[in-house]
């Protein structure tokens, strides 16, 4: 059977995180077992990280999961203030730390009730695909853990299910807010880049 990623991968921006968080999105549920979980110096141990001349990580995995935890790693050391603010947005908290400028957006998730949903709905993911989503959270708290110096602004530690809102909140933000904002530009001439479509959205019905 082939294995859902690689054991070895080029990680270079957010792509692997986007798709692995869109695809669990829309994963199939199903009643599953309790599994053992590698431990995160296990994980460390099965993954070796390569940067080449340009910086890019290239990582080889002993397996799936293991190649996870590697690309997680190696992306939060490169871009650990955008993988925060990105799940600090899926998690509807973004007002916390934007204040009134994220509060549309934190509307639009508790709207959709992305959250309670992605907690209740993460035990019954498949096997494999919950094994990936604890891989790729351990490598960004393993990123913690040994990198003191760094202060995160909200998020101390990650959860699995994390992973599962992301994915959720992503296809939200993208169509239906964006939807609404184009809608809301042909119906005022302007999109605040604030994304205030609670504030206008009877504009946009009185256009149509």
């Amino acid at each position: 059977m082939k294995s859902l990623f690689s054991q070895r991968l080029s990680a270079a921006g957010l792509g692997l995180a986007l798709t692995l968080g869109a695809l669990i999105a829309v994963a199939p549920k199903t009643a599953i077992a309790e599994q053992s979980i590698p431990s995160d110096a296990e994980l460390a141990r099965n993954v070796t990280i390569y940067r080449d001349s340009y910086g890019t990580p290239h990582i080889d995995g002993k397996d799936d999961a293991a190649v996870v935890f590697g690309f997680a790693y190696a992306q939060a050391e490169d871009f650990f203030w955008q993988i925060e603010d990105t799940y600090i947005l899926a998690l509807g908290r973004y007002s916390e730390i934007m204040g009134v400028k994220g509060l549309n957006s934190d509307l639009l998730n508790r709207a959709f009730e992305v959250v309670s949903t992605a907690k209740r709905d993460y035990p019954q993911l498949e096997p494999d695909m919950q094994r990936l989503c604890e891989a790729f959270t351990a490598g960004l708290n393993y990123y913690l853990a040994t990198h003191p110096e760094v202060k995160p602004r909200l998020l101390t530690r990650f959860e699995p299910w994390y992973v599962l809102a992301f994915g959720r909140h992503l296809q939200i933000e993208m169509c239906f807010r964006y939807t609404a904002d184009q809608q809301l530009h042909a119906a005022d001439g302007a999109i605040d880049s604030g994304g205030h479509w609670f504030e206008r959205l009877g504009h946009c019905a009185l256009a149509q």
